[in-house]
């Protein structure tokens, strides 16, 4: 067995789409305790998500808004998987010898094969072939740019 050329680090963050955001902020406390970070009128009514920290994995719940959303249903829509700045560009090389598409956050195909930049944050999209999203993240954002020439 040949080296692992890239280490995920830990599950980052589960994105879970619902039918009434406050309402399951109000059933995550309810039957777990857990709390959202920001809880108010506007963050609740708001495309942003209500964030719940569970130790180091955040549960990000969404309000699905209507068919146009392009979500089949409610529950799982993304787990993403927290690496550092070496491993995510060992990855992203990886990804190169694969015939595997990426995306970026909106479920477009990227081309060429790219990270997406948040900002403080660089993804990388992927779908299993069962259609399940992931996202490999890494938070080691002034790495990633001090290294863009890797980038493809």
């Amino acid at each position: 067995m040949s080296e692992k050329p890239f280490t995920i680090e830990a599950i980052d963050h589960v994105e879970l789409h619902v039918s009434n955001k406050a309402e399951a902020v109000r059933w995550y406390k309810w039957v777990f305790g857990l709390e959202a970070e920001t809880v108010s009128t506007i963050h609740l009514e708001s495309r942003q998500p209500a964030i719940i920290r569970i130790g180091d994995v955040k549960l990000m719940i969404y309000q699905a808004e209507s068919e146009n959303d392009n979500i089949p249903c409610y529950g799982v829509d993304r787990i993403a998987l927290r690496t550092n700045g070496e491993n995510f560009l060992s990855f992203l090389q990886h990804l190169t010898t694969l015939e595997i598409p990426l995306y970026d956050d909106t479920g477009e195909v990227l081309k060429p094969k790219r990270p997406v930049d948040h900002g403080d944050s660089y993804s990388i999209y992927l779908i299993d072939f069962d259609c399940n999203n992931f996202e490999i993240v890494t938070y080691d954002y002034a790495y990633i740019n001090a290294h863009t020439p890797v980038l493809i």
